[in-house]
């Protein structure tokens, strides 16, 4: 791996880390909803002119209906919620508990039809990274349960839409997909938006913190992962997975001053060794030549 291509999976990596910092000094001030429509619309404007550019969006045609599904679940949903549990728990938690999106995925595999079912370190995986949940939950979230609830209902979203995205948009390029369900969702939460709004402006810092979630991991990320998966590949691109929630608790350390707990240690480090697991790919099975013919 060259110097550029290491460079861009750590800027990537930080910048899915910095969302749960950004929501916690917006949700302060701002409902869920305003935060969740305000990222998304932004990313949307950014994300569709790039799309529109590559003359990508054409690919869409009739999926309308999928489109507006994923976007629900994948994108609106998973974002509320994610702010409602950022106003129980700390910024760090939060980024800890949504790391547990390929093992919530792999389980959703047993369910869904011709999914690839985890099995051997696969299957050991989801088992190490529901325990390291059941660390965090059981000893740093005890006492605000809900916003723990709330933030692994955004990894379910996540997951959700991870299987749905194979399922649905197999060889639609993914920055048309993404421009669309942004749009989408924009849509779906402007008017809840427009009711929730405060009855007096928030403060620059929070009105920052919005734009530069709209700006940074909801829209540049994106771009920036999806040339690598050009570059290099999606399995190697899913080290910034197993990176982004570190990035997320040094900066509720740093910028918030959030206390790091050892269950909190102890308990990403077992939620990232879980998912690396559980995001294994299944061994191809072994070819048995077949016997030569007895003349």
């Amino acid at each position: 791996m060259d110097r550029r291509t290491g460079t861009l999976l750590l800027v990537t990596a930080a910048l899915w880390g910095v969302p749960y910092l950004l929501i916690k000094i917006a949700v302060g001030e701002l409902s869920p909803l305003v935060i969740a429509f305000g990222r998304i619309a932004i990313g949307a404007a950014i994300v569709a002119a790039v799309a529109a550019r590559r003359g990508v969006l054409g690919e869409l045609r009739g999926r309308l209906r999928d489109v507006l599904v994923l976007a629900l679940v994948q994108l609106a949903g998973p974002f509320v919620l994610l702010a409602y549990g950022e106003r129980h728990i700390s910024s760090s938690l939060a980024g800890v508990l949504v790391a547990t999106t390929p093992i919530l995925t792999g389980l959703l595999a047993f369910v869904v039809p011709d999914a690839d079912r985890p099995t051997g370190l696969r299957a050991l995986g989801l088992s190490l990274g529901i325990c390291g949940v059941a660390l965090v939950l059981g000893v740093e979230v005890r006492g605000d349960l809900l916003g723990g609830v709330l933030c692994l209902g955004t990894s379910l979203g996540y997951a959700v839409g991870a299987h749905m995205l194979k399922r649905r948009f197999a060889g639609v390029e993914p920055v048309a997909v993404l421009a669309a369900t942004l749009t989408a969702a924009a849509l779906v939460l402007l008017v809840p938006a427009v009711v929730a709004l405060p009855s007096h402006g928030p403060s620059g810092g929070v009105v920052a913190a919005v734009v530069a979630l709209g700006i940074f991991p909801t829209a540049i990320a994106f771009v920036l992962a999806y040339t690598l998966i050009a570059e290099i590949g999606p399995s190697r691109l899913s080290v910034v997975a197993y990176i982004a929630p570190c990035f997320a608790v040094v900066f509720g350390a740093v910028f918030r001053s959030e206390a790091i707990g050892a269950a909190t240690v102890a308990g990403l480090l077992t939620v990232l060794a879980g998912s690396w697991l559980a995001a294994r790919k299944s061994p191809k099975p072994l070819l048995v030549p077949e016997p030569a013919p007895v003349d």
